[in-house]
């Protein structure tokens, strides 16, 4: 199970993203200590309705707190591994879950597919380079130079030594 992602300090606990309140008094009864933020916007803390809504395309589009790449978020941890893991199981140990919608936000576990991060990072949209363009890349190795090849195939040189020294789509 992933680690769980705590809620920042002075937001509400139901995963809305809404900033609390900080409390004027204490009282044990609502948890609250005077000077610390309450933990539920007034009325969250059994917030009423679903946490997503359905898309066309079949996407569980997560409308609570997300975090600055996109992901939805829940005391328990990202939103979609929670999701995985109550609906499929465990996701294996150093597997990623690769959103084949394309979309940070799908807590639907029919649009989630557990892979290695190098092939997490291979799918993911602001890849240039296909397998295959890597193998081509990889042959050329010493019959052109990394900034011919870049060129050619519209990146920096970053990715083609990266290519050529194994560290990214590795065959």
């Amino acid at each position: 199970m992933s680690a769980a992602v705590p809620i920042p300090y002075g937001y509400c606990h139901c995963g809305c993203g809404q900033r609390t309140h900080v409390a004027s008094r204490s009282d044990s009864s609502k948890g609250w200590l005077k000077g610390e933020p309450i933990k539920y916007v007034n009325g969250h803390h059994h917030q009423a309705g679903e946490p997503y809504v359905i898309d066309a395309a079949g996407c569980w589009v997560w409308q609570r707190l997300r975090n600055a790449s996109g992901y939805g978020r829940m005391s328990r941890g990202l939103a979609h591994r929670v999701y995985y893991e109550e609906r499929v199981g465990p996701i294996p140990d150093e597997m990623h879950l690769d959103h084949l919608c394309r979309n940070r936000a799908c807590v639907n576990p029919d649009h989630l597919e557990p892979v290695t991060a190098q092939e997490n990072a291979r799918r993911s949209a602001r890849t240039k380079l296909s397998l295959n363009q890597a193998a081509a890349i990889r042959a050329l190795r010493g019959k052109m130079s990394a900034q011919v090849i870049a060129e050619r195939y519209g990146v920096t040189t970053g990715p083609i030594y990266a290519i050529w020294k194994g560290k990214t789509w590795v065959a």
